[in-house]
């Protein structure tokens, strides 16, 4: 998928979704729970995103990757949104997370025409510099 965004000057974006307080949601709960929670998470994910041109994957314990090829910042955006509702609507309680009684997600993005000289490596420190800034002031508001 990026080789084609190089070749074809087309946008690749990646997200990551990090699952925000989960240790203290095994703590709480127990694995077996925790193991739900992924299960929850990768069916939310595996139902939003477009088939098409997209790529889903677990990076990490509570941690997945999207890849999404030639969608351009204002349906990523509508995306990224899509997936943090569809967590928060389903109201899963999280006693030990700091800042919400429920379980919610972190998500960073980034979307690139890549160049010939960039790397895969490039767009994952790109999103993941995205994902500590929102985990960091705790909002989805994109930074570029």
């Amino acid at each position: 998928m990026f080789k084609e965004a190089v070749e074809e000057k087309k946008l690749i974006g990646l997200i990551i979704i990090d699952i925000d307080y989960f240790k203290q949601f095994n703590d709480a709960y127990g694995h077996v729970q925790g193991d739900e929670i992924i299960k929850i998470v990768s069916n939310v994910l595996t139902n939003i995103i477009p088939d098409q041109n997209a790529n889903i994957g677990r990076y990490g314990g509570d941690e997945f990757v999207v890849s999404i090829y030639n969608m351009d910042n204002e349906s990523m955006t509508k995306l990224v949104q899509k997936i943090n509702d569809s967590i928060e609507s389903m109201k899963i309680i999280n006693k030990n997370a700091l800042d919400n009684k429920y379980l919610t997600l972190s998500i960073g993005w980034k979307n690139i025409i890549p160049e010939p000289e960039d790397g895969e490596w490039d767009l994952v420190s790109y999103a993941d510099r995205d994902l500590y800034l929102q985990k960091k002031h705790r909002k989805l508001k994109h930074v570029n």
